[in-house]
C-alpha cells in the first residue's frame, strides 16, 4: 500500500523527466531544485530539518504527502473485490516527531489520528450480487459536496479525489504571519476520528467526543515569505508549500481496476497539475485539461486475472514450501 512506482514511471517521468532523489539526512538540495516531493512518514535528524528549512528560506516549493499513522496492512485481491489483512491497529508513525515538528513552525499541525467517513466512503468489494461492502478509512472527496476548494486554480478542472487513509491538519497563523493559508480539500461537515492507537474496525463504536460536526481541513496551501525559525530572519523570497495529510495518495493499489478512472483522471491529475502550480507554469496545466496528459492504464483480460490469481495463490506458496524443504534437509545433511 505503500508502493507508488505507477504513477512515479507511468505519470512522473513521462512529464519530467527523472528527478534527482535526495536524503536530506546525508545529502544537500542541489540548487536546480525548485520543487521537493516528500512523501510517507520521514525520519529527520537536525541536519535535514536545517536543509529543508534553508531550501524554503531561498524560495524553494515543497509538495508533503505524510501519513501521521502507521498501518501494518497487505492488500488481498480476490473476485469479491479488494480487503486488507494484517495488524488491525493504527498508531502514530515513527517518524512523525521529526516531521511534524518542523511542520508546526510553518503553521501545520498534524493530528495523530484516522477519519472515518460513513457518507461518501469506498467501496471495496461486495459481500453479495446485491451488496456492497464499503470501507470509510477511504473516502470520495467531492466539489460538489463541498470537499474541494470551490474557486481556486488547482481545483478548477477536478470534481472528485479518493483518498485513502486521511488524518486532520489544523492551521497555526501565528507561526507564519507572512503566509495566506488556504484549505484545498476539507471532509464532509459531519466526519468521525480515532485518535493515537486504536483498532481499524470499521464496525467499532465511537464516542461523542469523536464525532467531528465541522469539517476537517486534510489538504492545505500555504504561500508567502517564510519566517525562519532556525535563523530567526524573514525571507526575501515567496514560496509555497502544499501538505496533505495521506502518503497514500498516489499508491499504487488505487491503479487497480475498480478505482482506476477515479486515480488516473482525478487524482494523478491534480497531482501533476499541483507540481506544475508550483513550478509557475500555470500555461502547461490549461493545455493538460484539453488533453489526457496521464497514462492509459490497461485493464487485465479475464485470462491475465485468473492467471494471477492462480499464481499468487498456488504457485507462489508451492516455490515457499519447497524452498523450505531444501532447507531443512540440506542443514539435516551437513549435521550428519
Amino acid at each position: 500500500i505503500s508502493t507508488w512506482g505507477v504513477f512515479y514511471h507511468q505519470a512522473f517521468v513521462e512529464e519530467y523527466g527523472k528527478p534527482y532523489i535526495v536524503s536530506l539526512n546525508e545529502s544537500s538540495i542541489p540548487d536546480v531544485v525548485q520543487v521537493l516531493l516528500i512523501v510517507g512518514s520521514p525520519e529527520w535528524n537536525e541536519t535535514a530539518k536545517s536543509k529543508l528549512d534553508a531550501f524554503i528560506f531561498r524560495g524553494g516549493n515543497v509538495i508533503f504527502l505524510l501519513s501521521s499513522m502507521q498501518l501494518n496492512l497487505s492488500p488481498v485481491r480476490d473476485k469479491d473485490g479488494l480487503s486488507f489483512v494484517g495488524q488491525n491497529l493504527a498508531y502514530p508513525n515513527a517518524g512523525y516527531q521529526s516531521w511534524s515538528e518542523i511542520l508546526k513552525n510553518y503553521g501545520f499541525d498534524f493530528a495523530t489520528n484516522l477519519l472515518f467517513d460513513f457518507e461518501h466512503p469506498v467501496s471495496l468489494s461486495k459481500v453479495s450480487n446485491l451488496q456492497k461492502q464499503y470501507y470509510p478509512l477511504w473516502q470520495y472527496f467531492y466539489k460538489s459536496e463541498g470537499n474541494l476548494h470551490e474557486n481556486h486554480f488547482l481545483t478548477e478542472n477536478t470534481e472528485l479525489l479518493i483518498l485513502p487513509w486521511v488524518s486532520s491538519v489544523n492551521i497555526d497563523h501565528s507561526k507564519q504571519k507572512n503566509f495566506k493559508y488556504e484549505i484545498i480539500l476539507s471532509t464532509d461537515v459531519q466526519n468521525w476520528k480515532k485518535n493515537n492507537v486504536f483498532s481499524l474496525d470499521v464496525n467499532q463504536k465511537f464516542k461523542e467526543d469523536e464525532v467531528n460536526r465541522n469539517r476537517a481541513s486534510v489538504g492545505i496551501l500555504a504561500s508567502g515569505k517564510i519566517y525562519s525559525y532556525l535563523s530567526d530572519i524573514t525571507s526575501k523570497f515567496d514560496s509555497k508549500i502544499f501538505v496533505l495529510s495521506s502518503a497514500h495518495f498516489m499508491s499504487d493499489i488505487l491503479s487497480l481496476p475498480e478505482f482506476r478512472n477515479v486515480y488516473k483522471n482525478s487524482n494523478v491529475s491534480f497531482l501533476l497539475n499541483l507540481i506544475d502550480y508550483m513550478l509557475d507554469d500555470k500555461e502547461f496545466m490549461n493545455s493538460r485539461t484539453k488533453k489526457s496528459a496521464v497514462f492509459p492504464l490497461k485493464s487485465f483480460s479475464n485470462r491475465e486475472r485468473n492467471f494471477y490469481s492462480f499464481f499468487n495463490t498456488l504457485v507462489v506458496p508451492f516455490f515457499l514450501i519447497v524452498f523450505a524443504m531444501r532447507r531443512i534437509y540440506f542443514r539435516y545433511s551437513r549435521v550428519n
